[in-house]
């Protein structure tokens, strides 16, 4: 009775253990590979005070692809078509219990983003940025800046 007992108890731990693994989310590096649509890049602009004096958000539709090792960032055209506006290696990493994604250009490495949200159908990244906007009459610099992007994947 007590080995018929034991075998079902380990039967019920091996399948419990199967579901969970199962049920782990994959790491960022794995979910970013694909296609994702950008619902929006919103940039917030902050005085010293920490209130928002300004915002913009624009890039809705660009296209950004990554395959494992590279990124291809497309837009659409005047007449609809998918141009590439920019592409080169990325690298995701973690630090400080962080996820972070950061871009090498023409030789230049952008400054990391904070993956602040990623799965298998959205992402969401943020980033400080430059302080500096147009407000129509000239250039207004402020105490900092932020940038969010929004991603939905195809």
């Amino acid at each position: 009775m007590k080995k018929h007992f034991l075998l079902s108890f380990l039967i019920l731990l091996f399948i419990t253990a199967c579901e969970e693994e199962a049920a782990t989310p994959g790491t960022p590096s794995e979910f970013i590979k694909g296609e994702w649509t950008c619902l929006n890049i919103t940039t917030n602009f902050y005085d010293e005070d920490g209130n928002m004096v300004h915002q913009e958000i624009g890039a809705e539709g660009w296209i950004f692809r990554f395959d494992g090792k590279t990124m291809k960032m497309l837009a659409p055209s005047a007449d609809g078509q998918l141009v590439e506006m920019r592409s080169g290696d990325y690298q995701i990493f973690e630090e400080k219990e962080k996820d972070y994604i950061k871009f090498k250009i023409n030789g230049n490495t952008t400054e990391p983003h904070e993956i602040t949200a990623i799965s298998a159908s959205k992402m969401t990244w943020v980033q400080n940025t430059v302080p500096v906007y147009n407000d129509g009459t000239g250039n207004v610099v402020v105490d900092k800046a932020i940038q969010t992007n929004e991603f939905t994947k195809k």
